[in-house]
């Protein structure tokens, strides 16, 4: 906890003569602070915020106004604090003697302190270490020196020289290229000579040769017959300049020009020479090309006479004249005229290795178990799986995957008899899945019944399928797990006009269910307040399982509309009372706000929809409800209730039951 302490305060004309020592008095209209000494009061801080000092520990100050610049100095005569010039030595008048000790200035030499001095006439000394040697001077009134220029004698100059700048000009520079004759300039060190060349030849020159003319009259009588070039723009005189025939870095010399050699020079070799040698012996031999591509049989064009040799029966081989040729050009020929006329006709015998099967006579239906590569459209059913293998503990039993696009099937009928307990709930999968190979696939899962035949109808929804069940802590023991698949919708029972596809349940004509629903996986369903009417369309609500749950398919009858109903927040108002017994089912709406907020419908006062949010007079229609919210009693009133105070507008449908 904090505390504030304050001192006593009130206007000045009300301040006491005297307070107790020490105690603070604060003027709240002139702003001056006070404290008293027991027997007055002293002021500590003036109206214009600055203390009144009358002494300095203990020394009492001259009650004196300063002039400019003048500080406090000690008067010893007065024993008092007096104002004084801070540039006179003391308190003694300027070039007076000094009665007592005058002020010292001190400089720092970098280590103490030291003493600065004057000379009689009271001016400092100063030592300047760091003035330039060369100053700068001004010359324009400076005298000329003897013999110096002056503007007359530098202007018979310049007449001189612009005459010498004429004759200069019409001269060559170094700049301009020079005509230079090479017949007398010495070679540099190492460069060929005409002798060293060698000789031209009449033929290849022997080893070692004639030079570097023998070899390059060599490679040209090499090449000659196949290498013809003609250079047709190259100039007659080409420009050359010999300033000083330096030999640029890297250029050849005799020396590294090496030897002609006996055989190709070794790497790294013996020069120029060494290579050109090598490059003679290889083209003056037979070259050899290796071609990588060149086709194994070539087309041969003229007579081919065969030998039969001794074992080959020469009366079978075909001419042209009759035999297996002539055969089988008649056939070709029936074939290209089928074909031309746009009818191809062939018979198979044979069809995947088994014989194919003659067709059914007219008007009789195909048994389905022909071999035949036109396959009708002829609804099958087929056992892909049948297994009564045991199963251990805690094992699990998976199936091969089977391929639906052989059978076209879509539908299978899962059918399992598990003689023990032990397992646990959905043990039972049916896999399928688009690729195999993957480990994510999609599983319909099951609880089967212990020890008797369970049948669960499973829609096929991948190309692949397959049949998994995790066994529980006992051994099952003749277990039969199978498979059938079909290729056309489930049917309840058609002598009675019921139908099953994909969870809706459809009833045809008159008469109850009952005896349509057999024993298998459509068993024990329930139609909620009675047996399935006649001519209605019904819906699984739990699933296609034993025992499942089937609901008729409404259709909205009642249509509540509400018109700018003004809504309180938290306080709904009624919008739908059905009739006396009756229950609301809400399958719809299509409502607005006045401001921006949700819509809550209500079953009396429980909420069972909400609007998402909505923009100010923004509707929002629902999403497909299917058979909607039924009410959980009768009588009860479906209520309306905003987020934000408002007004509604729109309309709600379904039924009243």
């Amino acid at each position: 906890m904090s505390y504030i302490i304050q001192l006593r305060r009130g206007l000045k004309a009300n301040l006491p003569a005297s307070a107790p020592a020490g105690e603070a008095f604060l003027t709240t209209d002139t702003h001056e602070l006070f404290v008293g000494t027991d027997t007055g009061m002293v002021e500590i801080v003036s109206a214009a915020g600055s203390g009144n000092a009358t002494s300095i520990a203990g020394t009492p100050v001259l009650a004196q106004a300063p002039s400019n610049g003048e500080i406090l100095i000690f008067d010893g005569p007065s024993g008092k604090y007096v104002p004084g010039d801070p540039i006179v030595s003391g308190p003694d008048a300027p070039g007076t003697p000094p009665t007592r000790p005058p002020v010292q200035a001190g400089v720092f030499d970098g280590t103490n302190v030291q003493r600065l001095k004057g000379d009689a006439q009271g001016n400092a000394n100063v030592n300047v270490q760091n003035f330039p040697a060369t100053q700068p001077v001004s010359a324009a009134s400076l005298p000329l020196p003897a013999g110096a220029s002056t503007e007359a004698t530098l202007a018979a100059i310049k007449a001189k020289t612009d005459n010498l700048d004429v004759a200069l000009s019409t001269r060559t520079k170094p700049s301009d290229t020079q005509p230079i004759s090479a017949t007398a300039l010495p070679l540099p060190a190492g460069a060929a000579t005409e002798a060293s060349l060698g000789t031209d030849g009449a033929a290849p020159p022997s080893i070692p040769g004639t030079g570097i003319r023998g070899w390059l009259r060599s490679i040209y009588d090499a090449l000659k017959a196949t290498l013809t070039v003609s250079v047709s723009n190259f100039p007659a005189t080409q420009p050359v300049s010999a300033a000083a025939l330096p030999l640029p870095a890297g250029a050849a010399t005799e020396a590294s020009l090496g030897t002609d050699g006996a055989a190709p020079p070794s790497i790294p070799g013996t020069g120029i020479r060494g290579w050109l040698r090598s490059i003679y012996d290889t083209l003056k031999a037979t070259l050899t090309v290796s071609v990588s591509n060149f086709p194994a049989t070539q087309p041969v064009s003229g007579t081919v006479t065969a030998n039969a040799g001794t074992n080959l029966n020469t009366s079978a081989l075909a001419v042209e004249t009759g035999g297996n040729l002539a055969a089988a050009k008649a056939d070709l020929d029936a074939m290209a005229s089928a074909i031309s006329g746009g009818v191809s006709q062939d018979n198979i015998k044979n069809w995947g290795g088994t014989a194919v099967s003659a067709p059914p006579g007219s008007g009789v239906p195909p048994a389905g178990t022909e071999v035949s590569p036109v396959v009708k459209p002829i609804q099958r059913k087929s056992q892909d799986l049948f297994s009564t293998a045991n199963i251990l503990a805690s094992a699990t039993y998976a199936s091969a995957w089977f391929d639906s696009q052989q059978t076209g099937a879509s539908q299978a009928v899962l059918s399992v008899l598990i003689p023990s307990s032990g397992f646990g709930s959905n043990a039972l999968k049916f896999d399928t899945t688009d690729d195999p190979t993957q480990a994510n696939f999609v599983s319909q899962l099951f609880t089967p019944q212990i020890n008797i035949y369970n049948s669960f109808w499973v829609p096929i929804q991948g190309r692949f399928w397959r049949v998994r069940f995790q066994n529980g802590a006992t051994q099952q023991t003749g277990p039969i797990i199978a498979v059938t698949t079909q290729a056309f919708p489930k049917t309840l029972n058609p002598s009675m006009g019921a139908n099953l596809n994909d969870g809706l349940l459809q009833v045809l004509q008159s008469g109850s269910l009952t005896d349509t629903l057999n024993a298998g996986a459509w068993s024990n369903a329930n139609f909620g307040a009675g047996a399935a009417a006649a001519s209605a369309q019904y819906v699984s609500t739990s699933g296609p399982q034993a025992g499942a749950n089937w609901a008729a398919i409404r259709t909205p009858v009642v249509f509540k509309p509400i018109a700018a109903v003004a809504v309180t927040a938290g306080t709904p108002v009624a919008v739908w009372t059905p009739a006396a017994g009756k229950k609301f089912r809400v399958m719809g709406y299509a409502l607005s706000l006045s401001v921006a907020g949700s819509v809550i419908l209500k079953d009396a006062t429980t909420e069972i929809l909400r609007t998402p949010l909505m923009a100010a007079g923004i509707g929002q229609p629902a999403p497909r409800m299917g058979n909607g919210i039924l009410s959980a009693t009768a009588n009860n009133v479906l209520n309306a209730d905003v987020s934000a105070t408002g007004s509604i507008s729109g309309f709600v449908f379904g039924t009243e039951e």
